[in-house]
């Protein structure tokens, strides 16, 4: 596991550095691109926690106990200039780094992230512009162009709130305004947002090593009525975050069979085979192994529990996530479940 803590923010040469204190307690530069990567320890976490928080619930505190949980070199209590947020969640006690915040927040981290030091990021990526007498929010950064094919990301709708919302706009121009002063910190926005949280347990709080950020509910509304603003603005594919075991555990009404098994029957599979899959598909693969993999879908849907906590007689949890989400993007596995559901009926659930 990496050790590096950002401290704050220097000039030298007369651009903007990060003061990095790496794992031999040697403390060096790094140019801002690279805080996408670094700057936070990247212990292997051993708690991740799906949580529905309040911005506003997330308070400044000192930096101290986070880093000397990790053996780096603290300085003076009060004196670092990286910010560090305290929140209860739960029960726990969460302690989180402003810059995994901004990595979750300022997405994708690698190319936006470095931007928001500098003034007017926004404008330099997003515009609002009249289409068909309407007022929308036009995206012009280039790489959310890529963006578009990574099925797992969002990129516009988060640069939209940010420009639209007056908290989300005043959390954008808070790096830069802090930045000025050598610190690495940011103004949370009003709302709400469904995030995980992935770390270590300390002495006294769970240290925050990652976040990811599902989804953000605004508590204020747009400055401007635009064509294109939604009430939630999405961080991630919703199907992907689950297969990721990232989002809700979901629990669907999957029928049983009296013993409390899943398996389907040969009659079952009959009629819900070629539902999920084309002719020329099932040519292709071992339909044995297609049925096989639903059995184990169904018995992790019906369960709730999670992906990797589930068993499969074919292959492990990422091939059966991968084919899940196939079967969800097609829409094959909803028709699928509603035939099943009717056999079952039918049948009073016997096999």
């Amino acid at each position: 596991m990496a050790m590096d803590w950002v401290h704050g923010l220097v000039v030298s040469g007369g651009e903007l550095c990060a003061e990095v204190e790496t794992a031999n307690g040697q403390v060096s530069l790094m140019g801002l691109t690279e805080l996408g990567r670094r700057g936070v320890p990247s212990a292997q976490s051993t708690i991740r926690e799906r949580l529905d928080v309040h911005f506003h619930d997330f308070s400044p505190c000192t930096a101290y106990e986070y880093i000397t949980h990790f053996g780096l070199q603290a300085r003076t209590e009060g004196t670092d200039r990286h910010q560090v947020f305290e929140v209860f969640s739960g029960g726990l006690r969460y302690l989180v780094p402003a810059l995994a915040m901004m990595r979750a927040l300022f997405r994708p981290a690698l190319r936006l992230l470095p931007l928001m030091f500098s003034p007017s990021a926004l404008e330099r990526n997003c515009r609002l512009e009249y289409v068909d007498d309407e007022l929308r929010v036009v995206v012009d950064a280039p790489w959310t162009r890529f963006a578009k094919t990574q099925r797992h990301s969002n990129c516009e709708g988060p640069l939209r709130w940010m420009l639209l919302h007056p908290s989300a706009r005043k959390m954008a121009d808070s790096v830069h305004q802090y930045a000025m002063g050598g610190l690495i910190a940011v103004d949370l926005p009003a709302g709400h947002a469904e995030v995980v949280f992935a770390g270590v347990q300390g002495a006294s709080a769970v240290l925050v090593t990652e976040v990811r950020l599902l989804s953000v509910v605004p508590s204020d509304v747009p400055d401007l009525p635009v064509a294109d603003w939604a009430p939630r603005i999405d961080y991630v594919n919703r199907i992907w975050a689950e297969g990721r075991n990232l989002g809700e555990t979901v629990s669907a009404d999957v029928p049983w069979h009296p013993d409390g098994t899943y398996e389907l029957t040969d009659n079952e599979w009959a009629v819900v085979g070629p539902i999920l899959e084309s002719e020329r598909a099932c040519k292709r693969r071992c339909q044995h192994c297609q049925r096989k993999m639903l059995d184990g879908i169904l018995g992790k849907l019906g369960t709730g529990k999670s992906w990797r906590d589930s068993s499969y007689t074919v292959g492990d949890w990422r091939n059966a996530a991968t084919t899940y989400r196939n079967w969800c993007r097609r829409g094959t596995f909803t028709q699928a479940l509603e035939a099943l559901r009717s056999i079952r009926s039918a049948n009073r659930f016997s096999r």
